[in-house]
């Protein structure tokens, strides 16, 4: 590319260590529309090549809540406005000072507006699902038949666990199986 650009505005070539012939180092006027053609083809193809591999960021609207990126750290901010730019996005954070970021420095976040949360918020649907769970599933207390039903899930759950272990042998995160040595095997 850089040859394109110095043939265009010196109408030459390059001097180099590799043998040329006195020929090739003449200036020759070569055609503007040629090679800034010739460019904008290499472009393209960069571009191409380029976007294959790479992804589409969803856009962000306004007032979504954001961390941006601050040399290392990721802050958190507030995206205000879409900038004129493609991809760039003006973000106000918590000082109130404004920042316009590209988009692949901007990370979206499932953060609330508050981020501190009450006991009550916490507490109130775990304690409403455990009463619902305990009234709905409790049997009839019938002597007998409340002590037949806790032994018998007590004896059922280790028996179906032991068979999983055994039906599967241990592997490896790549897949190999796990083999204990031999010495092992009395244990």
């Amino acid at each position: 590319m850089e040859e394109i650009l110095t043939a265009i505005t010196d109408s030459r070539r390059l001097r180099s260590v590799v043998p040329t012939t006195k020929s090739l180092l003449q200036p020759k006027v070569i055609d503007e529309d040629l090679a800034s053609s010739k460019l904008i083809t290499k472009k393209t193809f960069q571009k191409l090549y380029y976007d294959r591999g790479s992804k589409e960021l969803p856009t962000i609207s306004p007032g979504e809540q954001v961390r941006i990126k601050q040399g290392k750290i990721w802050n958190p901010a507030v995206v205000t406005s879409q900038a004129h730019t493609p991809r760039s996005y003006i973000v106000q954070s918590p000082d109130g000072s404004t920042y316009r970021r590209n988009r692949k420095h901007i990370l979206k976040t499932k953060e609330g507006n508050s981020q501190s949360f009450g006991k009550e918020d916490c507490d109130d649907p775990i304690s409403q699902s455990n009463e619902e769970n305990a009234v709905g599933t409790e049997p009839a207390n019938d002597g007998d038949n409340a002590v037949s039903t806790e032994e018998t899930s007590e004896e059922q759950l280790p028996v179906t666990l032991d068979k999983q272990f055994s039906a599967s042998p241990l592997k490896t995160r790549s897949g190999r199986i796990i083999r204990k040595p031999n010495r092992y095997k009395d244990y």
